[in-house]
C-alpha cells in the first residue's frame, strides 16, 4: 500500500477574512499544482484525507484527482503528527492514501515514518511503500520513501 504525504500549495499570507483557515492559493501554488497534477498522472485507486482548510481543498481541487475518494477533517487543520497518524489508521479503505495537511504536522508525521529530519516545503509531496495490508499498520521506520517530488518554479 502506498501513501502519499502532500503538503499544500503555496499561499497568500493574508486571506480577506482575515482568517488564516481562509488562505488562498497564490499564482505560484496554483502553477506548483498544475505540475503536481502532471507529476502524479493517471494516480487512481486513491482515498484522500485533506484538511478542511481552503487552501488544502484548493490544492485538492487543482490537482484533480476527480476518480478518488475524498474525506475533509476539520481536526486536520494545524494538526500535529499525532492526529494525522490516528487519521491514517482510522482508514479503513484498502486503497492507496493521499494526506493533504499543513506544515509543521505534515513535516512531523513525514520524520517520524522516515526517522530522520525533513522539512516539507509547499506543494511538496512524498510516497512511501508499506508491505502492510491495513493502514492500521502504519508505523515508524517500516514504510519506504519511494517518491519524492517538489515542483520547482523560477519565474515566480
Amino acid at each position: 500500500m502506498k501513501l502519499y504525504l502532500l503538503r499544500h500549495a503555496k499561499t497568500d499570507q493574508q486571506s480577506s477574512s482575515g482568517k488564516d483557515f481562509d488562505r488562498k492559493l497564490l499564482p505560484k501554488g496554483i502553477e506548483q499544482c498544475k505540475r503536481m497534477k502532471d507529476h502524479l498522472g493517471e494516480t487512481i485507486e486513491l482515498h484522500v484525507i485533506c484538511s478542511s482548510s481552503h487552501r488544502t481543498r484548493e490544492t485538492l481541487q487543482r490537482i484533480d484527482l476527480t476518480d478518488a475518494e475524498v474525506e475533509f477533517r476539520d481536526n486536520l487543520y494545524l494538526c500535529g503528527k499525532e492526529t494525522l497518524l490516528r487519521a491514517i489508521w482510522e482508514c479503513k479503505s484498502q486503497k492507496n492514501l493521499l494526506v493533504i495537511g499543513h506544515n509543521f504536522g505534515i513535516s512531523q508525521l513525514a520524520e517520524y515514518l522516515l526517522e530522520d529530519y525533513i522539512e516539507m516545503k509547499t506543494c511538496e509531496l512524498l510516497v512511501f511503500n508499506f508491505d502492510i495490508v491495513s493502514w492500521q499498520q502504519v508505523s515508524r521506520g517500516h514504510g519506504q520513501l519511494i517518491d519524492r517530488y517538489r515542483p520547482v518554479l523560477k519565474n515566480f
